[in-house]
């Protein structure tokens, strides 16, 4: 027993030293944990669950709903159909009462996410369960947030459970907030299953990141590196709007050769929205341009691959992409067309049924495609053929999901398997010397 005092001891004692490192000031300083931690933001945190054939604002709604069905059926030549069953079904997304979204079920992926709230109604838990049918495994991954009293991040816990009740460690971080020069400062110390990482932002009056620094250290290999960023804002009317990103990666172990640094710069017309963007790194560009056409509610994108050629100095043209869309009125894409050298009349041609809250409740996916002969080289005389996908979304706008409680996490075992992985890989005692 004295022996386990004596590790509890040993914890706290290091979490105060820790605190006193830093002039902390994690009370007096704010920044919107969103800005930390993009899972917190309800719309990004949707968009990563959807399966590669929800696309075009699947769950964006014009009205706040309770609750949404989306069923889908893979028509082919009949677009008429109009039976679905529950077999149809691909996605349930809920939310509670507050508005805020409550839990979200992709039955194409078998994932599943649920959120837990606090007495504040910020993010506590996000339960991902998963059922892996090919290694025939089910599990949850965790994440715990925990916040200071002015409602900044001040923990992140991660880690996943498995069907066994055994548990692995993904991501433990700790966030220390204090100001140099009129910035805000976000020190992250983190462990993950294979390194310690210490994480400092840096933030502006406007609550805009412009700068990260990174040194991630290995667990095992003797493996160190480090990550600088730099955020570059626009001025005037565009003072919120990131114009220039650079990444540079500074390998410290000189058997290893992985310094590189990478460019994203963006171009924006005089309302805001993004025309250009071109990524640069080493001797390759890839360079995004962006036509809008708001006569026709259309947006036309051109990708470019780009490569150095070392003897004339001169970039090349390597590859082009073109991608077409057209949307209604209310932002659904009506039209979808994506090709590589000439425009066609091929492509994903969308027509709606809309409710009286002009949410969509019905939508029929027409692709327009050229029949491939294999037999033949030259297709440029090739049949056009169509198939049909039906999609419906049954909209609830009265009966909310109840909010779901921490009853459902074991916190006490959770947090036991934390403290013994700090221990055991002297988290505390590393991390400050990084």
């Amino acid at each position: 027993m004295k022996v386990v005092y004596f590790f509890i001891f040993l914890f706290n004692f290091f979490l105060k030293i820790d605190a006193q490192i830093y002039n902390d000031e994690s009370e007096k300083l704010l920044i919107d944990p969103i800005k930390i931690d993009s899972l917190l933001d309800q719309k990004f945190l949707i968009s990563i669950y959807f399966s590669s054939s929800q696309k075009d604002k699947e769950f964006e709604f014009n009205t706040p709903i309770s609750s949404a069905k989306i069923y889908q059926i893979y028509a082919e030549d009949n677009p008429d159909i109009q039976e679905k069953n529950d077999d149809d079904i691909i996605s349930k997304i809920n939310f509670n009462n507050l508005g805020k979204l409550n839990s979200f079920e992709n039955f194409v992926d078998n994932k599943k996410i649920i959120i837990i709230y606090s007495d504040k109604m910020k993010i506590n838990y996000i339960i991902y369960h998963v059922k892996d049918e090919f290694n025939n495994e089910e599990y949850d991954d965790i994440y715990n947030y925990k916040y200071y009293e002015n409602g900044n991040l001040k923990t992140k816990y991660e880690y996943r459970l498995n069907n066994r009740n055994e548990y692995d460690l993904l991501k433990y971080s700790e966030f220390h907030y204090s100001s140099e020069n009129s910035k805000t400062i976000v020190d992250e110390f983190c462990l993950t299953t294979i390194n310690f990482e210490k994480k400092r932002m840096y933030f502006n009056s406007l609550g805009q990141l412009e700068a990260v620094s990174e040194h991630k250290k290995a667990i095992i290999k003797n493996f160190e590196s480090k990550i600088f960023i730099e955020y570059h804002y626009g001025i005037g009317n565009l003072q919120k709007k990131l114009k220039k990103e650079i990444y540079k990666v500074k390998n410290i172990n000189p058997e290893y050769d992985i310094d590189e640094i990478n460019t994203t710069e963006f171009l924006y017309d005089n309302i805001g929205r993004e025309i250009e963007k071109k990524e640069t790194s080493n001797n390759e560009v890839w360079l995004l341009q962006r036509i809008f056409n708001d006569k026709e509610n259309t947006i036309l994108e051109e990708t470019k691959k780009l490569n150095l050629n070392v003897k004339s100095g001169v970039f090349q043209t390597l590859k082009i992409r073109y991608c077409k869309k057209m949307f209604d009125d209310f932002g659904n894409v009506i039209y979808l067309k994506e090709f590589e050298d000439k425009e066609t009349d091929t492509g994903f041609y969308n027509t709606y049924e809309f409710d009286s809250k002009n949410n969509w409740i019905k939508k029929i996916v027409k692709n327009h495609f050229d029949k491939i002969d294999l037999h033949k080289d030259d297709q440029k005389n090739s049949e056009s053929l169509d198939d049909y996908s039906v999609l419906w979304r049954e909209i609830n706008y009265s009966d909310y999901e109840s909010l779901f409680t921490p009853n459902m996490i074991d916190e006490k075992s959770s947090k036991d398997f934390l403290n013994s992985k700090l221990q055991e890989t002297k988290f505390y005692e590393i991390i400050k010397n990084l």
